[in-house]
C-alpha cells in the first residue's frame, strides 16, 4: 500500500510485485520502518520473507513447494505436496 500510494485495489498487484521482487535493497521481516523510508525516497526494495526469496513469475504466481497441512488431534499432519 505504501508503494501503491493508496489502499485502492487498482495498482496494488503491480506495487506488490515491485516490492517483493529483485532488483532492490533487501528488506527482511521486521524492517517495516526501513522499507517505508526507502519507498518514500523512491528506492527499489526487494522484500525477502521469513521463508526466503519468493518472487512472482510472469503469471503472478510464486514459485516454490507448497505442502497441504491439516490439524488432526491438535497437531499438524502433512497431507502431501500440492502441484
Amino acid at each position: 500500500m505504501e508503494k501503491n500510494g493508496s489502499t485502492d485495489r487498482e495498482g496494488l498487484s503491480a506495487a506488490l510485485r515491485d516490492v517483493a521482487s529483485a532488483p532492490g535493497e533487501t528488506i527482511r521481516p521486521g524492517e517495516w520502518a526501513k522499507a517505508k523510508e526507502l519507498i518514500a525516497a523512491g528506492t527499489d526494495i526487494n522484500y525477502e520473507g521469513a521463508g526466503g526469496s519468493l518472487d512472482f513469475d510472469e503469471a503472478g504466481d510464486v514459485d516454490g513447494i507448497i505442502v497441504e497441512l491439516a490439524v488432526e488431534g491438535g497437531a499438524f499432519v502433512e497431507k502431501g505436496l500440492i502441484e
